[in-house]
């Protein structure tokens, strides 16, 4: 049997020399698992010469937790490359000894880059130069010829200098990206400088300005994947004006150098221990052979019934049904910044039985947002947050994908679970604002009380209770005030939003920051009437839910008020008598000695008729009422297909109930 052996002088010729071998053998002596990440391992190669350090991607370190690889195996390497000091092993075929042979070290190996090696290794190529050069004489016309000048190429060793013809490697700068083989980019680490990537861009941040001690600048964020993994990269300053309009959602790009430290795990959700930062010398070219396609995403979902034991700021992804879509609001930070948000509910089959949670998107996320009533969306880098008792907030670099093409398994399983009976009983781990009941425990999605059986339940309550929430279906049917002595509005800080003191004449002054000036930003502080088919009742709506019922921000209903009171009169109009689903929290307070019930409107959605009467059926089944001679079977409310005719004559129930 003919024993495969390694070509001594191999791996001095990988690691100093762009001619590498293309699929070279070397033998296996160590190995040592890193600490810092269990997807790479360190190696030790050899071709019974010299020896040096490789490092095993996730693929063979695979191998080695699976007990494939011993020491002193030899490799046939596949698919390598070489960084200024490792060799990045991605793929290799394990190749056995002779029959009966020990596993034993060839050779006596030094390293590739020692005195002694590099000594012999310039030796062996100034030999090789100077049997390569024609003898004297030996040229036409019987014209003599000497040997080519010795370069000033010099060694690793001070006192040694050699000769060769081989030029030495251009610097990456001057070597077209596609001309250099690309390292997956699980092989990236500090200790690299000379790397080339080919990844596929899955996400990318706004170009956004901000302030520090130093001053302003510009910076942005760019997700880049391949098969073998996922990292972001940074930008920043007059590089970020640079390189922010080259980059496009889809494409594949090669990138070659940049800094490479360790992740800001405050600011990067991606599943790598390491993070890119652009500088002066990183090059970026477009692979046009690559046509633009939809990114495959690196997720790790996280059921949303496990994000009450996840930390605060964690980071997570999550695959759910987007069972409500908030309106778009708008909010201004303390230094001024106006934000759009939207509130979404997203609902799992994790739990007992099913579980939501609330997800807050913002700026571009939320403006943009769109998907179908009930779609299974996934969600990649949101964080966890205290919230509301639980909840999650999207970031600058969150990205989200309806109906994910390599989770079709997953989607499947959560749209069958909610159109069979994942709107009965599920539990929320988001509790309506700012407390709400005792023990924190999740807020009941499915209650639904009338107006009087709310006001019922408050009327039990002591000053000292805490508060309670509901849902109730009804109509917005008029507001109180909207005269000068009364307005739906009052005037407040563009900086902090708390309100401020003064007038038009005079100007406005915030004692909370310091901000005057003659234009504050107004906010809406709505008295509400709802009603329903049980009577009504005065709800308080802040900025954001009376924005959403009126439809427009404060400052232009002003402006309409103050320009044309006609159309001011015509947009209060419209707005009345439509439906919604109101959240609601009241509160017994007392004043003057005299206590009452004051509610307000946490949110307001239009009904979802559908979700109505998946929730009317569970009602009603929980009484199992006896079914009449010669009726149809009793519909439960987790059936998903004869069922359909039954649920929208229920839904249209609903419906016509509340327009009763």
């Amino acid at each position: 049997m003919t024993t495969m052996a390694p070509t001594p002088g191999l791996i001095s010729k990988i690691f100093r020399t762009t001619d590498r071998p293309r699929i070279p053998i070397v033998q296996l002596l160590d190995f040592k698992t890193n600490t810092a990440d269990d997807k790479k391992m360190k190696v030790k190669i050899s071709d019974g010469v010299n020896w040096g350090i490789g490092v095993f991607t996730s693929g063979p370190t695979e191998m080695v937790l699976q007990d494939k690889v011993k020491v002193n195996q030899l490799l046939r390497l596949t698919d390598y490359t070489i960084t200024s000091k490792f060799c990045v092993i991605m793929r290799m075929e394990l190749l056995p000894m002779a029959e009966g042979e020990a596993a034993e070290a060839i050779g006596e190996p030094t390293k590739w880059d020692s005195a002694e090696a590099l000594t012999a290794a310039a030796e062996a190529e100034a030999s090789s130069a100077q049997s390569a050069s024609p003898k004297p004489g030996a040229g036409s016309g019987g014209q003599g010829t000497t040997t080519p000048q010795t370069g000033n190429m010099s060694s690793r060793v001070a006192s040694t200098n050699f000769s060769s013809q081989r030029p030495p490697p251009a610097p990456m700068s001057q070597v077209p990206l596609v001309a250099v083989r690309a390292a997956p980019i699980d092989s990236l680490n500090p200790y690299s400088n000379k790397w080339i990537i080919k990844a596929r861009v899955t996400g990318k941040s706004e170009l956004r300005t901000f302030s520090s001690a130093k001053g302003d600048g510009l910076v942005f964020s760019v997700d880049f994947a391949d098969d073998s993994g996922e990292i972001k990269a940074s930008c920043w300053h007059e590089l970020a004006q640079r390189f922010h309009p080259m980059f496009e959602v889809g494409q594949t790009y090669l990138i070659a150098r940049g800094q490479l430290k360790m992740a800001n795990k405050k600011f990067s959700t991606l599943n790598n221990t390491y993070e890119i930062t652009f500088s002066y010398d990183t090059q970026v070219e477009l692979c046009a052979d690559e046509p633009p396609s939809k990114p495959k995403v690196h997720y790790r979902f996280v059921p949303i019934a496990d994000m009450a034991s996840r930390p605060k700021d964690a980071a997570v992804d999550v695959l759910a049904v987007v069972t409500g879509v908030g309106m778009t609001t708008s909010l201004t930070t303390k230094t001024g910044k106006e934000l759009t948000k939207r509130v979404l509910t997203l609902a799992d089959d994790s739990g007992k039985s099913g579980s939501s949670i609330e997800l807050t998107l913002w700026g571009q996320n939320a403006d943009t947002f769109e998907a179908e009533d009930h779609a299974v969306v996934a969600f990649k880098g949101v964080r966890v947050s205290e919230w509301n008792q639980r909840s999650l907030g999207a970031g600058y670099s969150t990205t989200y994908e309806v109906a994910p093409e390599h989770e079709s398994t997953a989607v499947e399983r959560l749209k069958t679970w909610w159109e069979s009976s994942g709107a009965a009983g599920v539990e929320s781990l988001s509790q309506d604002v700012r407390g709400g009941g005792a023990g924190g425990a999740g807020r009941d999605d499915s209650e639904r009380l009338t107006t009087r059986e709310f006001t019922e339940r408050g009327d039990g309550l002591m000053a000292s209770s805490d508060p309670i929430y509901t849902t109730i279906r009804g109509y917005y049917c008029k507001h109180f005030g909207g005269g000068d002595d009364r307005p739906l509005w009052y005037a407040s800080c563009p900086k902090c939003s708390k309100k401020v003191v003064g007038d038009d004449s005079i100007g406005h002054s915030c004692e909370n920051c310091g901000w005057s000036g003659g234009e504050p930003s107004y906010r809406y502080i709505l008295a509400a009437m709802v009603v329903d088919r049980e009577g009504g009742m005065i709800m308080t709506a802040f900025n954001d839910q009376a924005q959403g019922l009126l439809g427009m921000k404060a400052d232009e209903l002003k402006r309409a008020k103050d320009t044309d009171t006609s159309r001011f009169e015509s947009i209060l109009q419209q707005a009345q008598w439509k439906p919604y689903t109101f959240r609601v929290r009241a509160k017994m307070d007392s004043y003057n000695g005299t206590s009452r019930l004051k509610s307000h409107v946490v949110s307001a959605s239009k009904p979802k008729w559908a979700e109505e009467a998946k929730l009317l059926l569970a009602d009603i089944n929980k009484y199992e009422l006896p079914v009449p001679t010669g009726a149809p079977p009793p519909v439960a409310a987790d059936e998903t297909s004869d069922d359909m005719p039954v649920k929208e004559e229920v839904g249209m129930a609903v419906k016509e109930e509340m327009d009763m």
